[in-house]
């Protein structure tokens, strides 16, 4: 009986132990008074540091934007000119490249689409290969810019004749500004008032105006788990023969999200195509794509027949991510291009 009060006694003895031992544990984890205060002040001047360097970036996004804005509206100021009296039989607007092309001799045209805030100079740079493009983070000046310049695909000749297809890039910057406002043609109800573009070549005197046909998401990856049934090669800029012209043409007609009047094009026509990022899926891109004016053609469109495309071919990828009825570009055939032009 002894030895066990004795063991009880024991087991008291060591949970009384422990229970001192614990509570000794929490007095030395409490913080004293001056060490609270020195956290609270260190969490202080973090909290502050981030909101100088937040109110920094912004500020300098903010500062950079209006000094490209800035410096577009000087180059605007040297390439438009007045209208004069012998200028209203021309069917476009009065300009030059003299003094912008003494700034730079990498300019080629210039590209302007109303309704949005695109209206730059295009340039196309000597040393661009496949993935290196030298004026994409380029101003127009050679500084350095987010912005970079509007540019050229690197095989388009700008000799005093255009290639089948100019194709043109540029940043989708989210103030609107280059590219930016690209996104806007996805709707009819913009297409309808705004379907014109100028794109004018350096040799022209006056600009000239090209009429919108298509409206495109392209995928420019190979998206991984994704079947890929080739990428729309919308970057070929000349065509061995009308037929494969054609047969480009007719697979953006049905890869386009809208239809438009301007979807009458023929062998001999010029095109352009204007192309930015977008964020539908990874590698997308939005394409616009334009037809030149022929000549003595009025810049009017029926803005009625401009609609949605209830059959557009989108993507593999932009199926895997947003759904909807899996379609697949009808090729168009050798005897369909003779029947529809035939040979003389």
């Amino acid at each position: 009986m002894d030895e066990i009060n004795k063991i009880i006694e024991e087991n008291l003895e060591t949970e009384k132990n422990q229970t001192e031992k614990t509570e000794k544990t929490k007095e030395q984890k409490k913080l004293s008074p001056k060490t609270k205060d020195i956290m609270r002040k260190v969490i202080i001047i973090v909290l502050v540091i981030m909101l100088v360097v937040s109110v920094g970036y912004i500020g300098d996004y903010f500062y950079k934007g209006y000094r490209n804005k800035s410096r577009n509206e000087d180059y605007k100021n040297q390439f438009y000119l007045t209208p004069t009296s012998t200028d209203a039989q021309e069917t476009g607007s009065p300009i030059s490249f003299v003094d912008l092309y003494m700034k730079n001799q990498d300019l080629v045209g210039w590209v302007k689409i109303n309704g949005t805030k695109t209206d730059n100079p295009v340039v196309q740079g000597r040393s661009d290969v496949p993935g290196y493009y030298e004026y994409l983070y380029k101003a127009f000046d050679g500084s350095y810019s987010q912005y970079g310049t509007i540019f050229a695909h690197y095989k388009n000749t700008f000799d005093g004749s255009l290639s089948n297809n100019t194709v043109l890039y540029g940043h989708h910057m989210i103030n609107g500004t280059m590219f930016g406002d690209l996104e806007k043609m996805r709707k009819v109800e913009f297409l309808r008032q705004y379907n014109l573009v100028e794109f004018t070549p350096r040799y022209e005197s006056f600009t000239d105006t090209w009429k919108v046909f298509a409206v495109i998401i392209s995928d420019s990856t190979d998206t991984p788990n994704i079947p890929k049934e080739g990428p729309y090669a919308y970057m070929v800029t000349d065509f061995p023969s009308d037929y494969n012209f054609m047969k480009f043409v007719k697979e953006a007609y049905q890869r386009s999200m809208i239809k438009t009047p301007a979807q009458d094009i023929v062998p001999g026509d010029e095109i352009l195509t204007l192309s930015t990022c977008i964020y539908d899926f990874k590698g997308a891109r939005l394409l616009v794509m334009a037809r030149k004016l022929r000549p003595g053609e009025s810049k009017e469109m029926d803005t009625s027949k401009i609609t949605y495309n209830s059959e557009v071919v989108y993507p593999p990828a932009y199926y895997a991510r947003k759904g909807g009825t899996k379609r697949a570009v009808k090729e168009y055939t050798f005897e369909e291009y003779l029947k529809e032009f035939p040979q003389k």
